[in-house]
C-alpha cells in the first residue's frame, strides 16, 4: 500500500524522478524515461533518424494549424478528396 500511495503523491504533486536509460539493439538506439519508484517506461525516444523525422513533421504540422473540431477536419477531407 505504501508504494502505491506514494507513487500517486509524486504523480500529484509532480515530484516523479526519472532515470534516463540508453538501450541499443540491431536496429538502432533509443532512450527511455524510467520511473525511479516503479520502473515503469515513462517516455521513448527512438534513434531511427525515419521514425523520427515522420514524427516531427506530423507534429510541427498539427502543431502549426489552428485547432479545429472533428466535423471541421472531416469536412476538410472531404473537400480534399473530391479533387482526387
Amino acid at each position: 500500500m505504501a508504494f502505491w500511495s506514494s507513487l500517486l503523491r509524486r504523480i500529484l504533486l509532480n515530484t516523479l524522478e526519472f532515470d534516463i536509460e540508453e538501450v541499443k539493439s540491431d536496429k538502432g538506439s533509443m532512450l527511455l524515461l524510467r520511473e525511479r519508484i516503479s520502473g515503469g517506461i515513462f517516455r521513448v525516444v527512438t534513434g531511427d533518424k525515419v521514425l523520427t523525422n515522420s514524427f516531427w513533421n506530423f507534429y510541427l504540422e498539427e502543431a502549426e494549424r489552428p485547432l479545429l473540431s472533428a466535423g471541421q477536419r472531416l469536412r476538410r477531407w472531404e473537400e480534399g478528396t473530391k479533387s482526387l
